[in-house]
C-alpha cells in the first residue's frame, strides 16, 4: 500500500462536474487531490481538499492555490478544466457571452498559472494540463467564440511550456472531441446519441500516460477525438 504522504498532489480547477468532476474521483485512489469550483462541496481529509473558488477572481485563485500548498506541502500537477459553452453564430453572438467565456477560459487559466508557477519553479518540477477542445484547432459553425477562446488557452499552455523548461515544468493541451459526460448529454439533448464521443476513461488514460513519462519527454499537445 502506497503511503499517503508519498502520493503526488494534483490540483483540479473546475472539479465539480463534467470532465473535471470525473477526474477528481478517478484520480483520488492514486493521488492526493485538491479541487475547486464555484459550487463544490467543501471537503478536507488526508487525501482530498475541496473548496469553492471563482476562477474570475484573482484573489480567490491565489487563496486556493496557497491553501493547497499549505495542506499538502507541494503541488505536482495542475489540471485546468473550468469552462463555459455559449454557442451562437457571429451575427447572433452576444458580446457579453464572449466576455464571460474569456474570463473563465483564458483569464481564469492565466490567474491559476500565475498562482501555481512560482510554487512549481521553487520546487523545480511541475506539470500544467489544460483541458482544451478540438475546437481550438478546427472551427465549426456557431462556435466562433468558443473556438477562439480555446485556441487562446492553447497559446497560454505553449507559452508556459517554453518559458519554464529550465524549471523542469511541463505543460500540455488536451484537445478533446465531445466527451460523454452528464453535462454534454444535457447540452446536446436529442442529438447526443448520434455523436461520436470520447469516453471519460480515455481522458483519464491520457492524463495517466502524460504523468508516467520521463522528465525528458515533452508532449505539447494531444488530440483525442471520437470515431469519425
Amino acid at each position: 500500500m502506497v503511503d499517503m504522504a508519498s502520493k503526488k498532489v494534483i490540483m483540479v480547477v473546475g472539479g465539480s462536474r463534467g470532465i473535471g468532476g470525473f477526474l477528481v474521483g478517478a484520480l483520488a485512489p492514486d493521488y492526493r487531490i485538491s479541487a475547486c469550483s464555484r459550487d463544490i462541496d467543501r471537503c478536507d481529509t488526508a487525501g482530498l481538499f475541496a473548496a469553492q473558488c471563482d476562477v474570475r477572481n484573482a484573489g480567490e485563485a491565489q487563496w486556493f492555490t496557497q491553501a493547497t500548498l499549505s495542506k499538502f506541502g507541494h503541488i505536482d500537477v495542475m489540471i485546468y478544466s473550468a469552462g463555459l459553452f455559449p454557442y451562437a453564430s457571429i451575427r447572433e453572438m452576444d458580446m457579453a457571452d464572449l466576455d464571460a467565456l474569456y474570463e473563465v477560459v483564458v483569464r481564469g487559466y492565466l490567474r491559476f498559472c500565475k498562482a501555481v508557477l512560482p510554487i512549481m519553479q521553487q520546487q523545480s518540477h511541475g506539470y500544467i494540463i489544460n483541458i482544451g477542445s478540438i475546437r481550438g484547432l478546427t472551427v465549426t459553425p456557431n462556435k466562433c467564440a468558443y473556438s477562439a477562446m480555446k485556441r487562446a488557452a492553447a497559446s497560454v499552455t505553449e507559452s508556459v511550456r517554453l518559458e519554464n523548461k529550465m524549471y523542469n515544468i511541463k505543460a500540455t493541451s488536451l484537445h478533446l472531441g465531445t466527451v460523454d459526460t452528464e453535462s454534454s448529454r444535457k447540452r446536446y439533448g436529442g442529438k447526443f446519441n448520434h455523436l461520436n464521443l470520447v469516453k471519460e476513461q480515455d481522458v483519464l488514460g491520457a492524463i495517466q500516460f502524460l504523468l508516467t513519462l520521463s522528465d525528458k519527454a515533452v508532449v505539447d499537445s494531444l488530440l483525442i477525438n471520437g470515431e469519425p
